[in-house]
């Protein structure tokens, strides 16, 4: 199995403690709890992003910004085990025993099919909130030059042009 190499720069803690091969389990395991509730959030912000639910968007954000940083706290100490284990060039079947392995690779295997889906729920999202973007600026520029864009018809209705409109067709 391949060494764990994460090219995600985390800050240390600085602990001495030793991490034990069911602590990376558990740490992986909570990490992937965390894509699982962020995917299911992002879903669930479908329905406020249709409504234009302000509201409930901010507070899909909220959720999904707290489940981020407890993402970053399970890769801080993901890393802090490979950096206990690096210096060795250990791989993961010198440190796990073999069941502990197993469950591992599991992990890792759904991991990444998880993240896959936050990613790509991210970038539907992403492009939603662009497209809303652009409109709200094009709508915007409207209501900012809206005098200039103004139907002729309703000058020439509140004035006495009507009447001379009628005797110009009448």
């Amino acid at each position: 199995m391949e060494k764990f190499l994460y090219a995600i720069a985390v800050q240390h803690s600085g602990s001495s403690v030793a991490l034990s091969g069911a602590d990376l389990l558990r740490h992986l395991e909570n990490r992937l709890r965390c894509y699982h509730e962020l995917a299911a959030s992002l879903m669930d912000c479908r329905e406020a992003f249709i409504a234009s639910d302000i509201d409930g968007i901010m507070r899909g954000v909220e959720v999904q910004s707290l489940l981020c940083e407890e993402v970053q706290r399970c890769e801080a100490a993901i890393q802090a085990f490979c950096s206990q284990h690096a210096p060795a060039k250990t791989n993961l079947v010198d440190v796990l025993s073999p069941a502990e392995l197993t469950q591992a690779q599991n992990i890792m295997r759904q991991n990444l099919a998880a993240r896959t889906r936050v990613y790509q729920l991210n970038s539907v999202y992403g492009s939603v909130i662009r497209k809303a973007a652009f409109n709200n600026n094009i709508l915007r520029n409207l209501y900012h030059t809206g005098p200039i864009y103004t139907d002729p018809r309703s000058h020439e209705m509140s004035g006495g042009s009507v009447g001379a409109l009628e005797a110009q067709y009448g």
